[in-house]
């Protein structure tokens, strides 16, 4: 739900409560819901609007002074899909989008790429656990998965052989396993956590990395967009026609460091 009391504004405000309202006045984006005002946010510290909630309406106006301002607006589904991205309409620069698919035609330049995102994503791993080692000393059975992610991305960076987009996903997913299971070792007894699961999540855990991969993903999106880059054109995911390929290649080294960090701080 939404409170009425905000302290230290973030950025972006996330309407959540169904058969809310979202309008403006001069200097504030306002929410209610049957006429109860449930929360005045000061516009001029907007960045983005994401909604989560079924049921939610939007004034004309809040959409003119979003896309004046070049405020997105996310929609975002209960299973942690952007389902939506309202924006000022920028369009992809037919240079760029040549320069990708020139160098989707050239491994030296695809496969390098695409290992320097799963490379960043370990690394990233990696370090979130130490960090968690780091803070927990009695967490010692958190050394055996560390020494073995340790020794992936050792052997990652020095295989020269590395020449599909298949084995680096077979890298990665070796390495997740075990990631994920120290993961369960720290969550399960407190909230559940039986490992990851991306749809259908029942646990408190698994929604939050959802929701929070959710709004990566429309921050990534609009990056590209702003760019000018074809978010289609990816050098790690397979390019297939509705599919923002170039999207979950950027959000690999993200993903632990803005997301995961920030949910297992929780």
């Amino acid at each position: 739900m939404i409170t009425k009391h905000v302290k230290n504004l973030p950025s972006k405000l996330v309407v959540n409560t169904p058969g809310s309202f979202i309008g403006k006045t001069s200097r504030q984006i306002v929410v209610r819901k049957d006429r109860k005002k449930l929360i005045e946010y000061p516009s001029l510290y907007l960045k983005d609007i994401i909604i989560t909630g079924k049921g939610i309406a939007l004034s004309s106006d809040v959409i003119e002074y979003c896309a004046s301002n070049d405020i997105p607006i996310l929609f975002i589904s209960p299973t942690g899909k952007t389902t939506a991205m309202f924006t000022i309409p920028y369009s992809s620069c037919a240079n760029l989008g040549l320069l990708q698919l020139q160098a989707i035609q050239k491994p030296g330049i695809s496969i390098g790429l695409a290992s320097k995102f799963i490379y960043g994503k370990i690394n990233n791993q990696i370090n979130l656990l130490q960090s968690i080692h780091k803070n927990n000393k009695s967490y010692t059975f958190l050394e055996k998965p560390i020494n073995k992610m340790k020794k992936s991305l050792y052997d990652f960076k020095t295989n020269k052989k590395i020449h599909s987009a298949t084995t680096i996903f077979n890298i990665e997913a070796m390495v997740a396993k075990q990631y994920w299971y120290a993961i369960k070792m720290i969550f399960n007894r407190p909230f559940q956590f039986n490992g990851r699961h991306k749809q259908h999540a029942g646990d408190l855990v698994n929604s939050m990395l959802n929701y929070g991969y959710a709004i990566l993903e429309g921050s990534v999106r609009l990056g590209i967009i702003r760019s000018g880059l074809n978010a289609e054109i990816g050098f790690l995911h397979a390019i297939q026609k509705g599919r923002a390929s170039l999207v979950f290649d950027l959000m690999e080294e993200f993903r632990t460091s803005v997301v995961d960090q920030t949910v297992f701080a929780l």
